[in-house]
C-alpha cells in the first residue's frame, strides 16, 4: 500500500470551510462535508481523475489505464516515475553479463542463458569471458591425459584415454608407456578355455613361468597378443611404477615385483622379443580393467 499511495496526490481540506469556499469542492467534498465526514481525498496520479475516497484508492489502482506494474516489485507507479523507480528498487539486481536488470528471484534462471557469459570447458561453471582462461589454468575438475598430455575433464579421463591409445600412434603409446602412473589401454591373448575362466571371474591370473617372472602379459601391440590365442581382451591398464627390462640377463628382469615396481615394460625391438614388438608385464591383476573382447 505504501508504493501505491505513492502514486497518488494527497489533497486536504481544511475540516472547516467559509460557505463561499465550499462550492470550490468536488460535489462528492461538498457532500462528506455537509454531513460532517472525514475530508480526507486522494487523487489518482496515473489518470488525474477526481478525487476519491481512501477506501476506493487500492481498488482503483488496479484497473487504471495510467499506472504501470513493474516487474520487479508489482508496485503500480504513474508512467512519468518508472524509470526512476526502477534504477533503485531494492527487489532488482543487475546482470554483469549483459548488464540488464531483473527481478532478484528472476536472475539465477537468467545467468544460466545469458549470452555475455561463457561456460568453463571442464567444470561448465558460467563466468564473464575475461576471466574464463584463468580459472581454467587452475580449474579443480580438469585433469592431463598421460598419452597425448591434453586436458580434459576428470569425470571424461577415463573415455579420453581408451580413445587416445586406440587412436593414437603405436609409436607414441610406445613412448608413454616408459612413464609411471600412466592408464594405458593393452591387448591381452588367451585360448578360448582361458577365456571363459576370465570372464566368469572378472579378472586375469597371473602367470609364473614367462620371461619376465610372475604377473599378467600384456601388450599395446594387438598383433603381439593374438600369438598367445584366438581369443583377444583388451583392457585399460594403471601402470603404476614401471620398470623398463630392455636387454637378456637384466638384473631385475625376474625380480622386479620385489623392488617397487608394478609394471615391466620391454620395449619394441630391443632384442627380448624374437618378433620385436613390445611387452608389458603387470604385477596385480587388480590394475588390469577388462573393457572386452574383439
Amino acid at each position: 500500500m505504501a508504493q501505491v499511495g505513492a502514486s497518488f496526490k494527497s489533497v486536504q481540506t481544511q475540516s472547516r470551510l467559509h460557505p463561499a469556499r465550499l462550492c470550490e469542492l468536488h460535489p462528492r467534498q461538498r457532500q462528506m462535508k455537509r454531513v460532517g465526514l472525514c475530508s480526507s481525498f486522494q487523487t489518482c496520479g496515473g489518470c488525474a481523475q477526481p478525487p476519491s475516497m481512501k477506501a476506493d484508492i487500492a481498488v482503483h489502482s488496479r484497473s487504471c489505464a495510467g499506472l504501470r506494474a513493474r516487474s520487479f516489485c508489482k508496485g503500480r507507479f504513474a508512467k512519468a516515475a518508472v524509470l526512476a523507480h526502477e534504477s533503485s528498487c531494492g527487489l532488482a539486481a543487475s546482470c554483469e553479463g549483459c548488464n540488464r536488470r531483473f527481478a532478484k528471484a528472476d536472475l539465477a534462471v537468467h545467468l544460466r542463458s545469458c549470452t555475455g557469459f561463457r561456460a568453463c570447458s571442464f567444470c561448465k561453471s558460467r563466468m564473464l569471458p575475461a576471466n574464463v582462461a584463468a580459472h581454467e589454468r587452475s580449474c579443480p575438475e580438469v585433469a592431463t591425459c598421460s598419452v597425448c598430455n591434453h586436458r580434459v575433464a576428470k569425470n571424461s579421463l577415463a573415455d579420453h584415454q581408451i580413445q587416445c591409445c586406440v587412436h593414437a600412434p603405436f609409436s607414441q603409446q610406445t613412448l608413454a608407456a616408459q612413464s609411471d602412473g600412466m592408464k594405458i589401454v593393452m591387448y591381452h591373448g588367451t585360448s578360448e578355455r582361458n577365456a571363459a575362466s576370465i570372464r566368469r571371474e572378472g579378472r586375469f591370473r597371473p602367470s609364473t613361468g614367462g620371461m619376465l617372472g610372475r604377473g599378467v602379459y600384456l601388450s599395446k601391440d594387438v598383433q603381439k597378443a593374438k600369438h598367445y590365442g584366438p581369443v583377444i581382451f583388451r583392457c585399460l591398464v594403471s601402470v603404476g611404477r614401471v620398470k623398463k627390462i630392455d636387454r637378456q640377463g637384466h638384473p631385475l628382469q625376474k625380480t622386479w615385483q620385489t623392488n617397487g615396481y608394478n609394471t615391466a615394460w620391454v620395449p619394441p625391438r630391443c632384442g627380448m622379443v624374437p618378433s620385436g614388438l613390445e611387452e608389458n608385464c603387470v604385477l596385480d591383476p587388480d590394475r588390469i580393467q577388462i573393457l572386452g573382447a574383439l
